[in-house]
């Protein structure tokens, strides 16, 4: 992949990702109004500016299947970063997260 923006190695993990990064909070329809036109532009958008790197939860609502839905096709560009412990109920509320 060919990109202008600066990378970084990703911890220990060997990954080159961009310092640049985008968070899928911003894909909330519930919250933002974002649409499903909008959410595809976007995404297409992201990687089109070479950006490799994109975070996203379970509680930004529709933003992990809006990824997959939108840019699956594109896999080999991005890596997905996911948090865990923010755990939604069907209803949307969100749960107390798990202390170990």
């Amino acid at each position: 992949m060919s990109n202008a923006l600066p990378t970084r190695i990703l911890g220990g993990t060997g990954l080159e990702v961009t310092q640049l990064g985008f968070g899928a909070s911003e894909l909330r329809q519930h919250t933002r109004g974002i649409g499903e036109e909008q959410a595809e532009r976007v995404l297409n958008g992201v990687l089109d500016a070479g950006m490799n790197f994109i975070d996203t939860a379970p509680d930004y609502y529709e933003s992990e299947e809006r990824i997959g839905r939108y840019i699956s096709h594109r896999r080999d560009d991005f890596y997905l970063a996911t948090k865990c412990g923010c755990n939604i109920t069907e209803a949307g509320v969100r749960e107390e997260p798990l202390h170990l």
